[in-house]
């Protein structure tokens, strides 16, 4: 599929009221998430220039937080940025055996009970509105709070000086092709492979995403069933080479 993926995003400056499925290049055998490489992969930003990025706003928004008053002790981690850039890892749904085999469909910190922090102190409204987390905009204290707070001034900051680029474009069209890759019949053909796989392990589900979002797996920790079910999930996709 990522070579379905790619010709299509490859085909897709050229939109008419009725798109051909573009031609296949050699398919390649994927069974690691680590292996998915799209088109558009370039034009993000990789995991140390979105650390990068996040630090310098960081330092922004506290600077803008403390000009309307606001104790900002809000420490910056590294980690929080970093630990959710992880590519493609459930493009697909699950890939990783070991992960299956450990919590089935849940992420890995709430199967394994990770917790929020539950005693935070709630923030006022007027905070949260001058942060940007109620869209900002208005006055707090006789000074106008900028257009979506704190944060938006932070990434008006961050972007100033450099081209126009409208940074959800990739993500949009990333979007945009997976939609389409959906509709292809090799796609769908693909999806049947896995389908009757399955079946063969007991399981009736016509897409991965059906197995994924399954909502008998709604709770904190997997179940048996879960992990049964996600464990064949990804021996199919590696004997139906899903993925390539």
């Amino acid at each position: 599929m990522t070579g379905m993926l790619a010709a299509l995003v490859a085909c897709a400056a050229k939109a008419s009221p009725r798109l051909e499925e573009p031609p296949l290049r050699a398919i390649p055998v994927i069974n690691d998430w680590r292996q998915i490489v799209l088109p558009l992969d370039c034009y993000e930003l990789g995991i140390r220039d979105t650390v990068l990025v996040e630090r310098a706003q960081h330092k922004l928004v506290g600077e803008c937080m403390r000009r309307f008053g606001f104790t900002w002790d809000v420490p910056f981690n590294e980690r929080d940025v970093s630990g959710v850039q992880i590519p493609h890892y459930r493009l697909y749904g699950l890939l990783d055996e070991e992960h299956a085999a450990a919590y089935g469909y849940n992420a890995g910190s709430s199967a394994a009970g990770g917790k929020t922090d539950e005693t935070a102190a709630p923030i006022s409204p007027d905070y949260a509105n001058v942060l940007g987390a109620k869209g900002g905009g208005g006055t707090y204290k006789g000074m106008q709070i900028p257009k979506d707070g704190c944060y938006g001034e932070a990434r008006r900051k961050v972007a100033e000086g450099g081209p126009a680029f409208d940074s959800s474009l990739p993500e949009g069209l990333s979007a945009d092709s997976w939609a389409r890759a959906n509709k292809d019949s090799r796609v769908l053909a693909a999806f049947a492979r896995w389908s009757a796989c399955m079946a063969n392990s007991g399981y009736s589900y016509r897409t991965p995403m059906d197995a994924n979002n399954d909502s008998r797996w709604d709770g904190d920790r997997p179940t048996a069933a879960e992990i049964g079910v996600a464990k064949a999930d990804v021996q199919c996709k590696k004997q139906t080479n899903l993925t390539g």
